[in-house]
């Protein structure tokens, strides 16, 4: 996402979707400044300490498989808060027809919001 944003192929409406086995993501750029202060501490210069350094910070989440999926969520946008990655996520409902943006409220709770359709 941050190789297309500097190449100047993405804007305002640019998503990234993921599909899990408990959910279908879209996580879209919400702040432009925000994410290219977040690339730039990982991605600025193709190095390995930098990979290393992001695997680093997001394994201190403590997402994976053990945690339950709504902890994993939570725990994921802490990381996003925490770090200003300037990205939004938005969830899919079962039926897959529409979407909710998720999100973490100044108490750290669990929020969502339906998309409008």
């Amino acid at each position: 996402m941050y190789d297309l944003y500097l190449l100047g192929k993405t804007d305002s409406v640019f998503t990234f979707g993921v599909v899990t086995d408990v959910g279908v993501y879209l996580i879209v750029i919400d702040d432009f400044a925000a994410l290219t202060s977040f690339a730039n501490t990982y991605f600025f210069e193709e190095s390995q300490y930098d990979m290393i350094k992001l695997s680093n910070d997001y394994k201190s989440y403590r997402i994976n498989r053990t945690n339950t999926p709504e902890e994993n969520e939570k725990r994921f946008l802490k990381f996003l808060k925490d770090k200003r990655a300037g990205v939004k996520l938005l969830k899919a409902n079962n039926e897959l027809s529409g979407y909710s943006t998720i999100s973490l409220n100044r108490d750290n709770n669990w929020v969502s919001v339906p998309c409008p359709q």
